[in-house]
């Protein structure tokens, strides 16, 4: 009997860490569509997400050795993925404002006000922002981060983390707003 803590796709992944291609194709068309969903959020385009999704499964399979079994399989290249897009949102200069001590961060609104935003209005609209406020909401409201989580990732403090957010977060209601009007 397997212990509760062995993965779903162990054996594949075993068979992975052999550089058997058969279960490297298998576990690609198990996770593809997930870290590509992961990509494309980041990446706003489909060029550069399958590019970055290409990236983490290349990384993944390379580095198996580090995966931890038991764990989540999705997301260990989940977190690949995201870290190749930052990586590559970086080489296209991303720049990061901290929050001065002069700021002042307004209180957002209730979640109420943001039910009347349809989720792929909200989606669509995140990926048409500047790359600092896709990623920061991406990070947070789709891909489930948290502040420590994106400092980490981005390499920015969580108070800068949050005060992005909730910059992009004004930015992003103003733009739905705009939108439906």
């Amino acid at each position: 009997m397997k212990s509760p803590t062995h993965h779903i796709h162990q054996d594949l992944i075993d068979r992975c860490k052999q550089n058997d291609q058969q279960a490297q194709l298998k576990i690609y068309q198990l996770y593809n569509r997930a870290v590509y969903t992961s990509a494309i959020r980041l990446m706003r385009n489909q060029m550069d997400a399958e590019e970055m999704m290409q990236e983490a499964f290349l990384t993944a399979f390379s580095k198996l050795h580090l995966y931890q079994d038991g764990s989540s399989f999705g997301a260990w290249i989940k977190q690949i993925t995201v870290r190749k897009c930052i990586d590559q949102l970086r080489l296209k200069e991303l720049e990061w404002t901290s929050l001065n001590e002069n700021d002042s961060v307004e209180s957002i609104e209730t979640e109420e006000d943001w039910e009347r935003f349809e989720v792929e209005r909200i989606t669509n609209t995140i990926q048409e922002m500047p790359n600092g406020y896709r990623t920061i909401l991406s990070l947070y409201l789709l891909e489930g981060y948290d502040h420590e989580e994106i400092g980490s990732i981005l390499g920015i403090s969580s108070s800068t983390s949050r005060s992005q957010y909730t910059r992009a977060r004004k930015k992003l209601k103003q733009e739905l707003e705009t939108v439906s009007l």
